[in-house]
């Protein structure tokens, strides 16, 4: 007989811990659902914050994290769910069974998915907290712009060398390339810049093309449009600030400024050199050799 008394007792114990916790379901039914909407709003919280930083990096032509673009991924998908249930949650109150009372199982069902969602939705946000959101691409400019147009002269290639050599001295920073107009300067820079590009000189080539009537703001355009970087500011010296901010970015860069007429000041446009960025080496051309020697002081002509 006791035996048979201490089967029933751990028969009623196994049965009465799965009973509680189903029972659970139905009695906390309405904490859970506030919770997951507390969750839910928080989880958008975070999202919102992620996305500005995300954006804040493509407007700086940065790449973003591939972790961090499926993590924006499987928060819209958990948005989506828990939405469905909050939806299931407002059909099932109008859904009352005998007497008016609440369909019982009903709540206990969506009780049961609602508090596997507060697991899932704490578990997204401890994934959104990120080391890094972007990165910056290994080239900035593609080859297109300065594809080669010839074949490389003997004369012309002596001269290129001549330049590259130049370059890699740490001692200067502003290179001008003189001559009258069609002897070939607007070639050869092209293919000072392909080879600068394609040896991995430097981590990003950019180059603009300068007319008898200089306009900074479009020079500052031709720069940024080979960084994909989008101005925030309309003014001359508001975009000066944010292309300098994203040029010092590079460890190295080679600013082409392609047939000047006339001086124009590199800081102004927001190009920084010399002790601003020694990273940053500018080849200019003109026909004008006192203005290259004189007005912007190059250091090799």
């Amino acid at each position: 007989m006791d035996v048979i008394i201490s089967i029933a007792a751990k028969f009623a114990e196994i049965m009465v811990a799965p009973i509680g916790r189903q029972f659970r379901y139905i009695l906390y039914y309405k904490d859970y659902l506030k919770k997951m909407k507390t969750d839910v709003q928080k989880l958008e919280g975070i999202k919102n914050s992620v996305q500005h930083t995300v954006d804040e990096a493509r407007r700086n032509g940065e790449e973003i994290e591939n972790v961090v673009q499926n993590w924006m991924s499987k928060v819209d998908n958990t948005f989506a769910e828990a939405n469905k249930l909050i939806d299931n949650e407002d059909l099932a109150i109008g859904q009352r069974s005998m007497r008016n009372f609440p369909n019982l199982c009903t709540r206990h069902q969506l009780s049961k998915k609602i508090k596997k969602m507060i697991q899932k939705i704490s578990e997204v946000i401890v994934e959104g907290k990120f080391d890094r959101i972007s990165y910056r691409a290994s080239l900035q400019v593609t080859i297109t712009p300065f594809g080669r147009g010839y074949e490389a002269l003997h004369s012309r290639t002596s001269m290129l060398n001549e330049i590259m050599l130049a370059l890699k001295d740490a001692n200067i920073f502003i290179i001008g390339v003189y001559g009258m107009g069609g002897v070939g300067k607007t070639t050869l820079v092209k293919e000072l810049a392909w080879q600068a590009e394609n040896d991995e000189s430097f981590s990003a080539v950019v180059m603009a093309t300068i007319t008898d009537s200089p306009d900074g703001i479009e020079i500052q355009g031709q720069i940024a449009d080979a960084l994909d970087l989008k101005f925030n500011k309309e003014t001359k010296e508001g975009r000066a600030r944010e292309l300098r901010e994203r040029i010092t970015k590079e460890k190295s860069i080679l600013v082409v400024l392609d047939d000047i007429w006339r001086k124009i000041e590199l800081t102004e446009l927001g190009v920084p050199f010399g002790n601003d960025h020694k990273g940053c080496k500018v080849v200019v051309t003109s026909r004008d050799l006192n203005l290259l020697s004189c007005e912007f002081g190059t250091q090799r002509i």
